[in-house]
């Protein structure tokens, strides 16, 4: 049969060993399975109360019974929450047909909105199991809340809402969500990770193998402890561009850091940003831009490194619109690292009103 959470089985008793005699037949029968979950040809059907019709009530024979150990429970390929606005999801009375996605016995998982499902399996309701759960998807406009247990989505993991305090998400497709809060956990995805409303830090992990872009679109974001294979890019439309305390951030593809009306303050000794970093709007801190790091804003400028104890933003270091592209005039740069040398060809550096280069000079040329 085809999962549906439960133990039941349609079958027909047949006679293994013996004999009838006559016209005598066997008829009916109760079948079931030992257990709920998905398995080819392994799976064990128990048989009971079977008629045998002799004339005497069955009197006429011994009758023993004998399992079926080759029987196959295919996986479900959907199921779809009905339990409410919120619930457990390993209380199998929260989906269609009881069909509860437990372990790997559920293909694709749908949650509607307005729904916001507690993933935790330390909460399970019988016949419902613990365990890692694996999923080919996610998807609907609902939410989930992530507080223990290990859940892997083999593709694509899309809602409205995730919140997560606890447990490990991983994904070998793409994470997207409109609004992300995480403080405990670990996300990890060999895809891309996107949010596009809102994204709060406060503890936990973020990692992708692929992008992570995130977006606010009210107010400032706060960034935690985050790692991508790929590019970074974080939007705060109103308000800027911050880092929780202690936290890392580490990245293999350029960096887009746009906070228009706010400022950039990403201040961990544990960041390392491998490539270019790109702002449209203040960078007022940026910790360990390193390798060739290329840095643009529109108003002031601020970078620091741990590295000997200077502040670092390897060269080429910043451009303008006057003689230095995509830099207003009212630039500063401060505290470049020891042994960065500034070379020009033709007749030297020629800097705009405005613009001035303060402390390091050593081995500048």
């Amino acid at each position: 049969k085809t999962y549906d959470g439960g133990l039941s089985a349609a079958g027909t008793a047949t006679i293994t060993s013996g004999s009838l005699f006559g016209s005598d037949s066997i008829s009916g029968g109760t079948f079931a399975f030992t257990d709920k979950n998905v398995g080819s040809g392994n799976k064990t059907v128990t048989t009971s109360g079977v008629t045998v019709s002799d004339g005497n009530s069955g009197g006429n024979y011994n009758v023993t019974y004998a399992n079926n150990t080759t029987s196959t429970i295919t996986r479900l390929n959907s199921v779809t929450w009905t339990g409410g606005a919120s619930g457990n999801w390993f209380d199998p009375a929260n989906w269609a047909g009881g069909a509860v996605p437990d372990l790997s016995n559920v293909a694709n998982v749908v949650v509607p909105t307005g729904v916001n499902i507690s993933f935790n399996n330390g909460s399970v309701v019988s016949p419902a199991q613990g365990g890692t759960v694996n999923v080919d998807s996610i998807g609907g406009a609902g939410g989930m809340s992530l507080v223990g247990g290990n859940l892997n989505v083999a593709n694509t993991l899309q809602l409205t809402n995730l919140d997560q305090s606890g447990g490990t998400l991983s994904s070998t497709g793409n994470v997207n969500v409109d609004n992300f809060n995480q403080t405990g956990g670990a996300m990890n995805n060999t895809g891309n990770f996107t949010t596009t409303n809102s994204f709060s830090q406060t503890g936990g992990t973020v990692s992708a193998g692929g992008n992570v872009d995130i977006t606010q679109t009210s107010g400032s974001v706060t960034l935690g402890n985050i790692s991508t294979g790929g590019t970074l890019g974080v939007v705060a439309t109103t308000g800027s561009i911050t880092q929780s305390a202690g936290s890392s951030i580490v990245t293999g593809g350029t960096s887009t850091l746009a906070a228009p009306n706010g400022n950039v303050v990403l201040a961990s000794s544990g960041n390392s940003f491998n490539t270019s970093i790109v702002s449209g709007g203040n960078i007022t801190k940026v910790q360990n831009a390193v390798a060739n790091a290329v840095s643009t804003a529109s108003e002031n400028l601020i970078t620091t490194s741990t590295n000997s104890g200077e502040d670092n933003l390897t060269s080429p270091l910043v451009s303008s619109s006057q003689g230095v592209p995509g830099v207003s005039s009212r630039m500063s740069v401060q505290s470049m690292l020891a042994g960065l040398n500034i070379t020009v060809s033709g007749q030297g550096i020629s800097l705009p009103p405005g613009v001035q280069v303060n402390e390091k000079t050593d081995d500048a040329n």
